[in-house]
């Protein structure tokens, strides 16, 4: 019951009516103010809610199909991610903006927070990328890999960074 609450409370026209932006790469609190998020951003913030209230939560990524969008000159490649809670042994459940869960399950790996964490400031630093500002993209990067120094896909966007710097050693070793 409470599981379906909380899902209400993000959903529900009546509550936050949170709505899927693929741009929306916010912090729990702007999820709640803004009122759209991406996946990770919607789940930071289900897991947030979840956990106040004593629920068994976890994140976890899911291996779909390569999405690349081009955003301005920059080819960006979108993964996805979800909530998977735990209610008993035998009884699981999952938070997701996509409606095709159980195929989804079959491919589905449980992250830490810390690996969540980096996905974030990996996400904020594309985003920087994306706009121009390549330092603000560096420290975005740096903080994700200072979280999971074993993020592939940090370490492939800290390439793409170092190369727009001038520095091509150092963007081919990351």
């Amino acid at each position: 019951a409470l599981v379906d609450r909380l899902q209400e409370i993000l959903f529900s026209e009546q509550f936050l009516n949170i709505q899927y932006d693929d741009y929306a790469n916010y912090t729990a609190s702007e999820v709640f103010s803004e009122r759209r998020a991406n996946c990770l951003s919607l789940v930071n913030l289900y897991i947030g809610m979840a956990r106040h209230f004593g629920l068994d939560v976890q994140y976890q990524t899911i291996q779909i199909r390569p999405v690349w969008n081009r955003r301005g000159e920059i080819m960006v490649l979108s993964e996805h991610i979800n909530a998977l809670g735990q209610l008993s042994p035998t009884n699981r459940y999952i938070v997701d903006f996509t409606p095709d869960v159980r195929l989804q399950q079959q491919t589905a790996r449980e992250i830490s927070d810390q690996q969540a964490t980096a996905l974030f400031f990996n996400n904020i630093a594309v985003d920087h990328l994306v706009a121009g500002d390549i330092e603000q993209a560096q420290q975005q990067l740096r903080y994700a890999l200072a979280v999971d120094p074993d993020l592939a896909i940090a370490w492939n966007n800290m390439g793409s960074v170092l190369g727009r710097l001038g520095q091509s050693e150092f963007a081919e070793y990351s």
